[in-house]
């Protein structure tokens, strides 16, 4: 076994299905007692290259202006500097993730100016091209098609639990958007009428069809009072992960699953959900370092350098990640330590966690190739090459480019024999790459869950446990054997090694 994924070939029912196979051992339970996985910045995977208005990490002016100007700023650049997900919802619910971190904002659409009409989008500091409505209403189709599986979801701006996250939006318009979402979803939806999070059971939730569960922040403005709505004041969200402490993070996290089971008792009496972050962003620096080697030929080989030193990494010394998923493929290379540790030292999991670069298969992948590509990858070099020639018009016909990309530049034209040579030496350095037996590794992320869960709760049932328990934990332990954790040495920051 090669612990390779083919992210458009997974056939993989049972991770679609699978609360409704782990039934005989979690129905009893409630929500509270179960471990789900999740995924971070959920719909990252469908981002523009417009700047949301009033996007996460800047002040709503300058989010407007830079809307305003989309057509003057490096879209495709931000947009790489952003994006952590490549499946989209059905994807994602198909493979096994049942926490959706659902970001929105109310913005003009990515391709009008901020001035015009405006709607709900997702965002990651860049807004999606899809209306935030159309994503959930993907989600509730999927809900339709499987009828023994719940979802929840965390509605917010930029993951902020409590407080008011939405600058400028009027309190009507929140209103008329939460009437929407409880339009599409219907009775489907978890109700604190009936339902509550630690006393309803898996069961009772099926039995009376609520199987979506909508956390909101800002809630009181939001949603003016729905028992439809829960409370994202309730989410218990606990962060930690550091890309340039992977030693401190890993017992951080070690120490957070010894505790997990207390903290999710603790919590489960306070009626609140217990989220954990694996997500992590990239250092301070590495962006400007990127944004450096991109459109700034000079010194590029000292940036690199000097961006891969900003990561703290034994042996990375001469690689600068170009796009934020990299960072969180190699983040997740060092969150499949402690997930594995889970089911090897017998530790728990909480509630659900949440992170980047989930793959086909609920994997987690953790090797260096990029998946969904990018759909504009053509646009994009044109455009990097446009702004180089801006800033240093001798030096932008370096830069390897597509055909489709060189063929509408005239600097580019004016050294076509350049270029080509550019651009074949650029392609056999990515055959090479591609060729690396661990480039499409992943870990069995959703497996772990699985297997913790049928542990778990068959153990808290001691004598009652039904004899599913045996056979779900025979078959997850054979499921989670086809992508175990896998280590090795490269170059762009992966240990064999280190840091246990």
């Amino acid at each position: 076994n090669n612990n390779n994924n083919d992210d458009n070939n997974d056939n993989d029912t049972f991770l679609a299905n699978w609360m409704g196979e782990l039934n005989p051992v979690i129905g009893n339970f409630t929500l509270l007692d179960l471990s789900i996985p999740g995924t971070h910045d959920s719909m990252t995977w469908d981002l523009s290259t417009t700047v949301s208005d009033g996007s996460n990490d800047i002040p709503p002016e300058i989010a407007k202006i830079l809307h305003q100007f989309r057509h003057l700023t490096p879209g495709h650049f931000i947009r790489n500097q952003s994006k952590t997900q490549g499946l989209n919802m059905t994807e994602q619910l198909d493979n096994g993730i049942r926490f959706i971190d659902f970001r929105i904002m109310y913005s003009a659409a990515p391709s009008a100016p901020s001035s015009g009409p405006h709607d709900w989008y997702c965002l990651h500091f860049m807004e999606s091209l899809h209306t935030a409505l159309t994503y959930l209403t993907a989600a509730r189709d999927w809900l339709l098609q499987h009828p023994k599986e719940i979802v929840v979801m965390w509605f917010s701006r930029h993951g902020n639990n409590c407080g008011t996250e939405y600058p400028d939006v009027p309190a009507d318009a929140k209103a008329a958007f939460w009437q929407q979402v409880e339009n599409l979803f219907g009775e489907l939806m978890f109700t604190r009428q009936t339902d509550e999070l630690n006393t309803t059971t898996v069961n009772e939730l099926l039995q009376r069809d609520h199987r979506v569960v909508v956390f909101v922040s800002d809630v009181a403005n939001f949603t003016r009072g729905s028992p439809k709505a829960l409370n994202g004041c309730r989410i218990d969200n606990e962060l930690g992960n550091d890309i340039t402490q992977e030693a401190a993070t890993y017992a951080h996290m070690i120490q957070r699953f010894s505790q997990a089971n207390a903290t999710k008792a603790a919590d489960k009496a306070r009626n609140m959900f217990y989220l954990q972050s694996m997500a992590a962003g990239p250092p301070s620096g590495q962006i400007t370092k990127a944004a450096e080697i991109t459109y700034l030929p000079i010194e590029r080989d000292k940036n690199r350098r000097e961006c891969a030193a900003l990561f703290n990494l034994p042996n990375m010394t001469d690689y600068c990640p170009m796009h934020l998923q990299d960072v969180s493929q190699l983040v997740n290379y060092y969150n499949q330590l402690s997930l594995d540790a889970v089911i090897t030292q017998n530790l728990h999991l909480p509630n659900a966690i949440y992170l980047d670069a989930v793959a086909a298969g609920g994997l987690i992948r953790t090797g260096a190739q990029l998946f969904a590509p990018r759909a504009n990858k053509n646009a994009e070099q044109l455009q990097q090459l446009q702004l180089l020639q801006l800033l240093s018009p001798d030096a932008a016909v370096e830069q390897p480019l597509s055909s489709a990309a060189a063929q509408h530049h005239p600097a580019a034209r004016a050294h076509k024999e350049k270029r080509v040579f550019s651009q074949g030496e650029e392609e056999k350095e990515e055959e090479k790459r591609v060729q690396d037996v661990h480039d499409t590794t992943g870990f069995a992320y959703v497996d772990t869950f699985l297997l913790y869960n049928v542990r778990n709760l068959c153990g808290q049932l001691g004598a009652a446990a039904p004899p599913d328990c045996a056979s779900l934990t025979t078959l997850l332990q054979q499921r989670r054997a086809l992508h175990p954790l896998a280590r090795w040495a490269d170059t762009q920051g992966r240990c064999e090694a280190w840091p246990v």
